[in-house]
């Protein structure tokens, strides 16, 4: 698995992975391949997990474009993954429905790796106040056209 983590981009690409660890450990013990997946699970979202910078309006895709977002950005270059707070919930909520993780480790690594309901509503409020910015700079542009 950590040979496949430079191509590894999305949640799914993860989760294919994990899912070959899953199976293989669960064969002999399916607890010890829950808290096994937990680990990892905990360790890609940090891996992979956005700065807290990148919810800047602006500057968080400033900071996604110069290849500085995330470990992975870091480590592997600008086209690596990029993980928001809904995409880390997500990877999440995928492993617990497809019972590679505890409900219990679910709430306890949603908290850790920054994927709370409160997160993913602060990281979809910053898009949201991103697309406003934008829609004001058009606007005064605009205006500002008009008067010339």
């Amino acid at each position: 698995m950590l040979t496949a983590l430079r191509e590894m981009k999305t949640p799914d690409e993860a989760i294919k992975a994990l899912t070959a660890v899953f199976d293989k450990i669960s064969i002999y013990d399916t607890g010890k391949a829950k808290q096994a997946i937990a680990e990892k699970a905990k360790g890609l979202a940090y891996f992979f997990g956005a700065d807290t910078l990148t919810n800047v309006p602006i500057l968080g895709q400033i900071l996604e474009q110069t290849g500085k977002a995330s470990v992975a950005q870091m480590v592997y270059g600008k086209t690596s993954g990029v993980w928001h707070a809904t995409e880390s919930r997500y990877f999440f909520t995928e492993l617990k429905n497809r019972g590679m993780i505890t409900p219990e480790d679910f709430e306890k690594i949603s908290k850790e790796g920054f994927a709370t309901k409160l997160d993913v509503a602060l990281n979809v409020t910053s898009a949201l106040s991103q697309l406003m910015a934008l829609a004001f700079v058009l606007y005064m542009m605009q205006k500002v056209a008009k008067e010339k």
